[in-house]
């Protein structure tokens, strides 16, 4: 019973100690206008919609005015805490507050860019042992490209 208790309470310290569960670390893609009100980061985006420059700036200025609504700069890191509709409650690096700014305006993945090269197979380290196969398949290409292949007298490979 003393064991029990005491493993309990050493799992709880440990627990505390690790902090509260860690969100999804992300960066904006844009800068973008988030607010602490979802209705009105959804009204700030209809009215972004709408093309109506001068709302829309009057709009956003009255509202960072008020504290209520922040500008995330572009690559800015935030933490995702919630998502509902097509928004995320974020908060940027170091933040207390969670804020509203819409999903298209967040890169989930930074670092990471559609597209980018991949390392040629013919690249990747091929290694062979006397006795043994090939560990990642053997060819010509290999050869090609520096890699030099063990072979037996008879010109088959060990």
């Amino acid at each position: 019973m003393v064991f029990e208790t005491r493993l309990l309470l050493l799992v709880s310290l440990l627990s505390l100690a690790a902090g509260p569960a860690s969100a999804l670390t992300a960066a904006m893609k844009q800068d973008e206008l988030a607010c602490r009100d979802l209705a009105v980061a959804k009204q700030r985006s209809e009215l972004q919609k709408s093309s109506n420059a001068n709302a829309l700036r009057s709009f956003s200025q009255r509202w960072i005015a008020a504290g209520d609504c922040v500008m995330l700069r572009r690559k800015a890191a935030v933490a995702i805490d919630t998502r509902q509709d097509a928004f995320s409650c974020v908060r940027a690096e170091g933040g207390l507050d969670c804020f509203w700014a819409a999903n298209g305006s967040i890169d989930e993945h930074p670092g990471y860019k559609a597209g980018a090269a991949k390392i040629p197979a013919q690249v990747m380290p091929m290694f062979r042992f006397p006795g043994y196969g090939p560990v990642q398949g053997g060819s010509a290409e290999a050869v090609e490209h520096g890699v030099q292949l063990h072979t037996a007298g008879d010109g088959s490979r060990n």
